[in-house]
C-alpha cells in the first residue's frame, strides 16, 4: 500500500470521527473540561467516541454463508438450513455455540462496537459547540480601544516638541567629551543632533475587554462548573471574532455566598462547600460591589451569571428587587440559571422558586433580553448535556 493511500485513509477516518463528535457534541460537554492537555503548544481534548472503521473489505469473523444457485423467492434465507452446522440459532449468530469460544462477546453488545479515545483540537470542539448553539456575533460596548497617554520613554528625535532638556544636555556633554573638545567651565552648545524629546507611550486604559462575574449559591457545583467552563471559552471566541487585533482577553471573577459572600479562586469556586441557609441579597450585594469596582476602572462590558437551586424565602424577595434592578442597568447580560434537585421532595421545580419570581416580577426585562432565565432539570445524566447547551444558547442569544 502506498503512503498516499495511508494518508487518504487517515483523512477519511478523521472526517468520520469529527462528524460523529459534531453530531453528538452535547455528550462531550461534561467530560471535555477534565480531558484537556497540551501538545506542541496546542490545546487538545481527549474524547470517547464509538469505534470507527474505514469502509473496506475485511475478513468476516463469522463462518461464511454459502449462497446456492437455483430457484428462490424474495425473503428466502440464504445458507444452510441445518442448525447443527451453525452450532446454534441460524438467524442470530450471537447465539451460536462457537461464538463464546472464538469471539469475545464483550466486543459486540446488541450490535454496538467498543468505544475508542481520540485526541481533537480543543478549538475545533469549540467550533462544533458554536455551530450547535448558533452563536451570534457579539457587539461590545465601546469596542474601540481607549488609551491613556504617559511620558514614560524618550525618543532621539531632532525636534523641539516635548523637548527633554536634561537628556539633551547630557547627550551634548557626551559628544563633546568623546571629541576631546570639552573643557570644564566652558559653555556646552546643544546641536540639533543632541536633541531628545519625551516619547508619549499609549497604553490601553484597561487590561481586558470584558469581565465575567460568576455567582454561585447552593447549586450542584459540577453542573455550574461545566457551564462556567464553556461560557468562558464561548465569550472569548465571540470577542476575538468581534475585536480581532484589539482583543486583550476577558477577566473572570468568582463569587460564593450563603449567609455571607466572598470572592474565591476558580478551584475554590468548584470545590468549596458553603453550609447553612442561603441569603440571596448577600450574594447580589457582593456582585454589585465587584461591578462598581470594575466600572471605576473604566470597564464597560460586564456579565453576571448566577446559579442556585431556586430556594428563596419571602423576606428575601423584597431585598433582592432593588439590587437586581441596579445590576440590570449596570451589565451587558444578567443570566440566572436554576438547577433542579435530584431529590424531587427538595426540588422547587421549573415553575417555582427564584426563577418564577424573576419571570413574574421582571416581565419587561425578561422580554427585552435584559434578564435571561434558564432551568436545568438535573434528572438524567444522558440529557444533561443538551440541557446545558440550551442554557448556554439562552445566555448568549442577545449578542451583547
Amino acid at each position: 500500500m502506498s503512503f498516499s493511500n495511508i494518508k487518504l485513509d487517515c483523512k477519511r477516518l478523521r472526517e468520520r470521527v469529527e462528524h460523529n463528535i459534531k453530531q453528538n457534541v452535547d455528550l462531550h460537554l461534561l467530560s471535555a473540561r477534565y480531558k484537556l492537555h497540551y501538545q506542541d503548544g496546542e490545546q487538545f481534548v481527549t474524547l470517547r467516541v464509538p469505534h470507527q472503521t474505514i469502509p473496506r473489505f475485511e475478513k468476516n469473523p463469522f463462518p461464511p454463508v454459502e449462497v446456492w444457485t437455483g430457484e428462490g423467492n424474495v425473503g428466502d434465507h440464504l445458507g444452510y438450513a441445518d442448525a447443527d452446522f451453525w452450532g446454534g440459532d441460524i438467524d442470530d449468530p450471537f447465539k451460536r455455540k462457537w461464538h463464546k469460544k472464538k469471539w469475545n462477546p464483550q466486543r459486540l453488545i446488541k450490535g454496538q462496537l467498543l468505544e475508542m479515545e481520540v485526541s481533537l483540537e480543543f478549538q475545533k470542539l469549540v467550533d462544533f459547540v458554536v455551530e450547535e448553539i448558533q452563536l451570534l456575533p457579539v457587539f461590545p460596548r465601546g469596542n474601540k480601544t481607549s488609551y491613556s497617554e504617559k511620558d514614560t520613554s524618550y525618543s532621539a528625535q531632532q525636534s523641539r516638541s516635548n523637548l527633554n532638556h536634561r537628556r539633551s544636555l547630557r547627550q551634548a556633554l557626551k559628544r563633546n567629551a568623546a571629541l576631546g573638545t570639552y573643557q570644564p567651565g566652558d559653555a556646552i552648545i546643544i546641536e540639533e543632533r543632541d536633541l531628545w524629546s519625551n516619547s508619549i507611550k499609549r497604553k490601553p486604559s484597561t487590561d481586558c475587554n470584558a469581565v465575567i462575574i460568576y455567582l454561585l449559591g447552593n447549586a450542584p457545583k459540577y453542573i455550574a462548573a461545566t457551564e462556567v467552563f464553556w461560557l468562558n471559552h464561548l465569550l472569548e471566541r465571540q470577542y476575538q471574532d468581534a475585536l480581532t487585533n484589539d482583543f486583550r482577553g476577558i477577566k473572570k471573577r468568582y463569587l460564593r455566598y450563603s449567609t455571607f459572600s466572598a470572592e474565591v479562586s476558580l478551584e475554590d469556586f468548584v470545590k468549596m462547600d458553603f453550609k447553612g441557609s442561603q441569603a440571596e441579597h448577600v450574594g447580589y450585594s457582593k456582585a454589585l460591589e465587584v461591578i462598581h469596582q470594575e466600572q471605576a476602572q473604566g470597564m464597560k462590558n460586564i456579565y453576571l451569571f448566577h446559579y442556585s437551586r431556586g430556594n428563596i424565602d419571602n423576606d428575601e424577595k423584597s431585598l433582592i428587587v432593588p439590587r437586581i434592578q441596579e445590576i440590570i442597568r449596570s451589565v451587558n447580560v444578567f443570566g440566572y440559571t436554576q438547577i433542579g434537585n435530584k431529590d424531587k421532595t427538595l426540588s422547587v421545580g421549573e415553575d417555582g422558586g427564584l426563577k418564577r419570581f424573576l419571570e413574574n416580577h421582571f416581565v419587561d426585562d425578561v422580554g427585552m433580553g435584559n434578564l435571561l432565565v434558564s432551568y436545568i432539570r438535573n434528572e438524567k445524566r444522558d440529557n444533561l448535556g443538551s440541557e446545558i447547551l440550551d442554557s448556554l444558547r439562552n445566555k448568549l442569544i442577545t449578542g451583547r
